[in-house]
């Protein structure tokens, strides 16, 4: 596009520059809705579980670092202010005031957060379908100076992506001075990624979403308290493979419990693996759900061992939702005081929010306590779990469930799938099967649950990890772990005040 910045002259002559591919692979994640070529100096890292981060990069000596998110507002928010004349989205009369837009609030706050910032470049660009508002400037601390190019790229009035790349800034540089080499290379690998961006089309993912909800609240209606009872296994001891060698394994106990007045179920885990050579990992759990699914808690200790060092670490987790009827004064006028149909109505809503608290607690210090409100195809842990034994296996369906998972302290989305009854071979024999295909995202790695037409659990397969769980007895694990097996009921950990 014509309003593109040129490319940068110094890098022509310069033979390190050149011969450096300035990008690397592609990024796509269609349920963000983004794709583009990243810069080669950096590499994907695990993503922080906040906000709407969509990715995270960053180079091996963590000099580089690039994070994506994904934000929306409330109400439409123009890419950049000024009078209505002054900008390209603007439907208002020119007398209309002017206003902040985006780019501006971003300049702002970076200005108070960063006293002396020294911003080198604020405008606005069209990429063909979509404008981007650029900021550049350099940052110092007490550590470093860096140089942060952040583009805001508009896919509509309330939906708007952020690029945030911070590199080494030169030690001298002011304002506009482009000479500095790193600068230079950082400068324009961060334009050409930006040549690459395509924000995807997520119309039939959404539209996919949609039909997984409504197959979603017709599930959750037949799981009714004999079904959650019924799909009940007092006791299972399964194996855990990877790629055909055993690397640990698991004792599960399902019965029924109270907890207060909430008649319940609960599930009880021990586990025990070894995913490197000198490294044993322990975990204990316990999740219970209410018969009406309107309350539950759980538990997660996880003890990690170094076999070698002989060092260890330990972290808990303790978490609850509760679904709770609650009634507030009404201020939006849908109930009125002395209806006909009741004519001492006070003017109260009745609502049911659904929240989550999360509490963590580790060796090493606590996290900070996640509280959140959650939608209702919300999945409790406990169901969860039982979930492959649950779901119908008369023909193919697919499901959409919220979820916890505590290795990113965020409810994320959960895909289940369930296909057509086929012939497969688990521990060595053949058996017919019907597929459960679950996995956290859209483009999360897929664990397939195997259930027998009966209802039976039959194993698990990841074909990404090679881990392979299948059912077992309480003798095999002896034997095959020379009675060192641990398959007593997992501990309940004292919750901290």
């Amino acid at each position: 596009p014509a309003a593109q910045p040129e490319a940068l002259e110094i890098l022509k002559n310069r033979t390190d520059a050149t011969s450096e591919a300035l990008l690397g692979g592609t990024f796509h994640n269609a349920l963000a809705g983004v794709a583009f070529q990243v810069p080669s100096r950096v590499q994907q890292v695990s993503k922080a579980s906040v906000g709407e981060e969509v990715a995270r990069f960053a180079s091996a000596d963590k000099a580089w670092e690039l994070v994506v998110n994904k934000a929306s507002t409330g109400q439409p928010l123009p890419l950049t202010g000024g009078a209505p004349k002054d900008r390209k989205d603007a439907k208002a009369p020119a007398s209309q005031p002017s206003q902040l837009g985006l780019m501006e609030v971003v300049a702002a706050r970076l200005k108070q957060n960063n006293p002396g910032v020294d911003i080198v470049r604020q405008d606005v660009v069209n990429l063909g379908e979509h404008d981007a508002g650029l900021i550049a400037a350099r940052v110092s601390s007490t550590s470093a100076r860096r140089l942060m190019q952040q583009a805001i790229i508009q896919a509509n009035d309330q939906l708007y992506y952020t690029f945030t790349m911070t590199t080494p800034a030169a030690k001298d540089a002011a304002g506009p001075d482009a000479s500095d080499a790193g600068e230079q290379v950082a400068v324009e690998s961060f334009r050409q990624m930006l040549d690459t961006v395509k924000l995807l089309d997520r119309a039939a993912i959404k539209d996919d979403q949609n039909e997984r909800l409504v197959r979603t609240r017709a599930l959750f209606v037949n799981v009714t308290a004999s079904r959650l009872k019924e799909v009940l296994i007092p006791e299972q001891w399964l194996r855990l493979q990877r790629g055909g060698k055993d690397i640990g394994y698991t004792y599960v106990v399902e019965e029924p419990d109270a907890q207060g007045a909430h008649e319940g179920i609960k599930v009880g885990i021990r586990s025990r693996t070894y995913p490197g050579e000198n490294a044993q990992v322990d975990g204990e759990t316990w999740y219970f759900i209410s018969l009406d699914r309107k309350h539950e808690t759980w538990s997660n200790l996880v003890w990690v061992q170094d076999l070698a060092t002989k060092k260890s670490d330990q972290f808990t987790e303790f978490g609850s939702a509760d679904r709770r009827l609650k009634r507030f004064v009404d201020t939006g006028g849908q109930v009125q005081v002395g209806e006909a149909r009741d004519p001492k109505q006070p003017p109260v809503v009745e609502v049911e929010p659904y929240t989550l608290h999360v509490q963590s607690v580790g060796q090493k210090g606590n996290a900070e306590p996640l509280t959140q409100n959650l939608p209702p195809f919300y999945l409790p842990q406990a169901i969860g779990h039982l979930l492959p034994r649950l779901v119908p296996r008369s023909q193919p369906k697919t499901y959409l469930f919220a979820t916890y998972v505590s290795d990113r302290r965020a409810v994320m989305m959960r895909y289940v799938d369930i296909g057509n009854e086929v012939d497969v071979e688990l521990g060595g024999q053949r058996v017919r099967a019907v597929p459960v295909s679950d996995r956290i995202g859209l483009e999360g790695s897929a664990t397939v649950h195997y259930v027998s037409p009966e209802g039976k659990y039959l194993g698990s397969v990841n074909k990404d990890s090679q881990i392979q769980i299948l059912p077992t007895d309480a003798a095999t694990l002896q034997k095959i772990w020379a009675n060192r097996a641990d398959l007593t009921r997992p501990r309940v950990p004292e919750q901290p005040k």
